[in-house]
Order: structure tokens, then C-alpha cells, then sequence
């Protein structure tokens, strides 16, 4: 599956490995992502990628964005642990890319 993730720093959240409850502040089983809501090819980054900014503008709308920033959010493929504060709860596999808003 893919995934977006609000954040300035994906290789840092990755070396931590997990997000935080945002209500006690417990570590959850993995890092917390926005599963891509829009149609892809999954053999085509480039279609991943279109289908994951449009996910990251519609968030951002409709919503606060993320917790680690509110522009700037990397394009995932993660393995889905359950769901989590907002959206769901991830491992991350591979880094597509880093985008911003």
C-alpha cells in the first residue's frame, strides 16, 4: 500500500519507528501515514506520486495536514499495522519521495 506522511524529516521518523498517541502520549506500533485515496498504477511512481499529492492537498484542506509539518510530506510504501491517531498505522518499506505543498 501507499501512504503520505506529514513531515520535515522522514529518515528521522523512520530511524525512531514509531508515532506518538496524540491523546497520552504512548508510542503506537509504527509511524502514522494517510493511506493514498486516489486512483494509481502501483508499477508507476510517477501515477503514485500524482494520486499522493492530491491526497496531501485534500488532508490539508480538510484538515490540519500533519503533526510533523504542514506542507512538506514523503510518499511511502508501507506495510499497514492498524489504524492510528487520525489515519493509519504503518511500517515503512521504501521512501519514494519528499514533496512539498
Amino acid at each position: 500500500m501507499y501512504y503520505i506522511r506529514f513531515t520535515d524529516d522522514i529518515n528521522a521518523d523512520i530511524e525512531r519507528g514509531h508515532s506518538l498517541d496524540f491523546r497520552d502520549k504512548s508510542k503506537l506500533a509504527g509511524l502514522c501515514a494517510w493511506k493514498i485515496a486516489e486512483d494509481y498504477n502501483p508499477w508507476d511512481d510517477n501515477s503514485i506520486i500524482a494520486s499522493a499529492e492530491r491526497t496531501a492537498r485534500q488532508i490539508a484542506r480538510n484538515s490540519y495536514a500533519g503533526y510533523g509539518s504542514t506542507t512538506r510530506y514523503a510518499v511511502v510504501e508501507g506495510e499497514y499495522l492498524g489504524s492510528g491517531n487520525d489515519g493509519s498505522i504503518i511500517n515503512i518499506i521504501r521512501v519514494i519521495t519528499e514533496l512539498s505543498l
